[in-house]
């Protein structure tokens, strides 16, 4: 009967169907596809650079300072983490006339001669400016050698980046205590970004940032300042960390509370 075939072949188009639509669910890639697990990538932590940019105009010589460099560094150093201690307020030194500063000469670490015409003359001293020598990998130096190597070093990186006329800094202070002479004083250092005029630089050796000042550099360091407040009459606000005068962390947070407390008498 007609009613019985329209109704038999309803059916089979049922089941054609029905067959058709298992197979494609078996076919592969009908699942949905889940995604990779990706990573998630923590942005570095961003480092001040010490030079100009790219798009910045073309600083003349001795108008800044890179501390940066590369030197040759022990494999194993291991980071000090115990926090500097506070130093003791004590009563300013009487500023006297006179003053003086004894320290290992250029000659005793092989200073290259320094170049006057791409110096200006200091012509009188109004402060002192205190730093950190900043490398990577802190310093470990232990003997006059190794000293007398890293100086040759920051030497000529000051004179190869900068184009100054020799190391940046007047006096240098090693792991030991011992005072280097680093530029004559009766020229302007290369220490401080547009503040070089007037400004006595005296550096230490090491990374203060994570290294800690050693007690022989803190009691040289307060020799050599008490010994040029004499011999220019300063005061000790006349005394400054590198960060007070530009954007910059030296001379680092184990360093920078000696200097504070420098300013406030401590000397």
């Amino acid at each position: 009967m007609k009613g019985g075939d329209d109704s038999a072949m309803t059916r089979r188009d049922f089941l054609r169907w029905a067959a058709a639509v298992a197979a494609a669910a078996a076919l592969p890639g009908c699942e949905p596809v889940q995604p990779a697990y990706v990573p998630e990538t923590k942005p570095s932590r961003k480092v001040t650079a010490y030079a100009f940019s790219p798009a910045s105009p073309e600083p003349s010589p001795e108008t800044y300072v890179q501390p940066q460099y590369v030197r040759p560094e022990p494999a194993a150093y291991q980071a000090q983490p115990t926090p500097a201690p506070q130093p003791v307020v004590r009563a300013a030194p009487p500023v006297a006339s006179g003053g003086r500063v004894s320290a290992m000469s250029r000659n005793s670490w092989g200073a290259t001669p320094a170049t006057p015409g791409k110096m200006k003359a200091m012509n009188g001293v109004t402060r002192i400016t205190i730093h950190h020598e900043g490398s990577g990998k802190g310093n470990l130096d232990a003997n006059p050698a190794q000293v007398a190597a890293t100086l040759r070093l920051i030497q000529q990186q000051h004179r190869k980046r900068m184009g100054a006329g020799d190391i940046g800094y007047h006096f240098i202070v090693d792991r030991t205590g011992a005072i280097w002479q680093g530029r004559d004083w009766q020229y302007q250092g290369a220490h401080v970004s547009g503040a070089n005029s007037h400004n006595i630089g005296v550096m230490l050796l090491g990374n203060f940032e994570f290294q800690q000042p050693t007690p022989a550099q803190i009691a040289s360091l307060r020799r050599v300042t008490v010994s040029l407040m004499r011999k220019y009459g300063l005061s000790c606000k006349d005394i400054y960390g590198h960060s007070d005068l530009s954007n910059t962390q030296c001379p680092g947070k184990h360093l920078k509370p000696y200097v504070n407390a420098m300013r406030k008498g401590a000397v």
